[in-house]
């Protein structure tokens, strides 16, 4: 009886992934969605295969591989529904929107010479910024298209694929400076384990901290802390600027490093100390001077202090180590480095958005809503 069970909702998976197949809107609004429909429909293919396979294999409709059958059916389930509510939604519903994103970061994949195929955006983000590098989507949220200050983000967004794309020679570059930095993590580790055996403290509470660590910085800080330097590198002080405005909106505290569990991003202070030496590595030393002015003092009117948990898990060390190897690896692919004299319409706009934010506040609003409505004009049909 759980065979035939089986049997029909297996089917019934295998007629939702035809129907969503279906929902892909024809013709697509914008050209820059076709390799998100491509690689949708393959997944959609691969996923029907997977079902036909357990459908129809002999061997899984034996009673005593039942429970591998059911695992099997589960897993492509899951796998369906996750691109059911992220590709395929996007496909079905393209906005304008999503159009004027989708052209926007075409536009920027060409000024910084992005050696990989832009990913394709929607507006339906409910993570702030976020990229699925499987299928190459950028969510963002609904109203960010109307606003300037976080666009910086899409730059951080787009360093994720270089480190995760596979047998890419335009990536490899980029990949073995970050490979570099994930030995330098291990020996420091390693070093700081040593040193800890030396000593009189507690040996135990700290080489069990020093091992969370180094499976933090190894798995998630080092890909986080990549995505920042890359989008300083190619984005210039703007990335930092809106660094800043997304700590002051979030309540938590920048030295936060929660030592005894994994995390999946470093603590804000340590990702500006990061962009600020890589400000440095560009020549911004003037606009570096500024930012760190402007984010101590945001740190101070928050009441934010360091603490010994924060720099035993944020060494300058490492952090500036992660600058230098961003760096090269950023070079090494052959992006564009902005500098004081770096030209491009998109990456003007927004370190210009900054500047105006800045000088004059009360005005910026109608300054972004006028930008904001050139851009569409130019970026939307």
């Amino acid at each position: 009886m759980i065979g035939a069970y089986f049997d029909a909702a297996i089917t019934q998976v295998r007629e939702r992934a035809k129907v969503l197949k279906g929902k892909i809107r024809s013709p697509l609004p914008s050209s820059e969605l076709t390799g998100l429909q491509s690689r949708c429909e393959n997944r959609l293919d691969a996923i029907i295969q997977k079902l036909d396979y357990l459908l129809s294999d002999p061997l899984l409709k034996q009673s005593t591989v039942v429970p591998i059958r059911i695992r099997m059916y589960r897993r492509a389930l899951e796998e369906l529904a996750q691109l059911e509510c992220t590709g395929i939604t996007a496909l079905s519903r393209p906005e304008k929107e999503d159009v004027f994103m989708n052209k926007l970061v075409f536009q920027i994949h060409k000024e910084i010479v992005y050696p990989l195929n832009p990913p394709a955006v929607c507006c339906l983000s409910q993570e702030y910024f976020v990229i699925d590098p499987s299928i190459g989507l950028l969510s963002v949220p609904l109203a960010e298209s109307d606003f300037l200050l976080h666009m910086p983000d899409l730059y951080h967004e787009l360093a994720h694929p270089i480190i995760t794309v596979s047998d890419n020679p335009k990536a490899e570059g980029f990949q073995k400076e970050f490979a570099k930095f994930l030995g330098v993590i291990s020996e420091y580790f390693k070093k700081e384990k040593l040193d800890n055996l030396r000593s009189t403290g507690p040996k135990e509470y700290f080489g069990f901290v020093l091992d969370i660590l180094n499976h933090t910085w190894s798995i998630y800080w080092s890909r986080e802390l990549f995505c920042d330097l890359f989008a300083t590198y190619t984005m210039g002080p703007a990335y930092a600027w809106s660094h800043l405005h997304l700590s002051a909106s979030v309540d938590a505290d920048p030295f936060d490093a929660k030592v005894m569990q994994v995390t999946k991003h470093p603590p804000d202070q340590a990702r500006m100390e990061a962009v600020l030496a890589a400000l440095d590595l560009l020549g911004f030393t003037k606009e570096k001077k500024v930012i760190s002015t402007r984010w101590n003092d945001l740190l101070l009117h928050i009441g934010a202090k360091q603490n010994s948990e924060y720099r035993r898990a944020c060494p300058k060390e490492l952090l500036e180590q992660a600058a230098v190897h961003a760096f090269e690896g950023t070079k090494a692919i052959g992006c564009r480095l902005a500098d004081i004299k770096t030209s491009g319409e998109i990456h003007s706009i927004l370190n210009e958005a900054w500047d105006v934010f800045w000088k004059n506040p009360s005005k910026y609003h109608d300054w972004e809503k006028e930008k904001i409505k050139q851009l569409r004009e130019k970026y939307s049909s």
